[in-house]
């Protein structure tokens, strides 16, 4: 990930493969023992899951075809979570 927001993954030399557009700095990421979920966080209190090779939605930013399964905001103050 980087400063702008952006998940991006490279081939070994370096090639670009694809991005995802996260929203705010990332802060985190990890991949399942399978490789087929990827889950990031942002500096802004985004956490999203990520269905790699899933297909990508048309309203989602980003050149992978993968998809978010689930989207979580926290924000200090908040009860609870916001999830989309």
């Amino acid at each position: 990930g980087d400063a702008y927001g952006y998940l991006r993954a490279f081939g070994e030399d370096g090639t670009e493969h694809w991005q995802h557009y996260l929203g705010s700095t990332i802060s985190a990421m990890d991949i399942s023992a399978d490789g087929q979920t990827l889950v990031a966080a942002s500096h802004a209190g985004v956490v999203s899951v990520i269905a790699l090779d899933n297909g990508r939605p048309e309203w989602q930013i980003g050149t992978g075809a993968h998809g978010e399964v689930r989207r979580w905001l926290f924000w200090r103050g908040w009860d609870k979570a916001m999830v989309w």
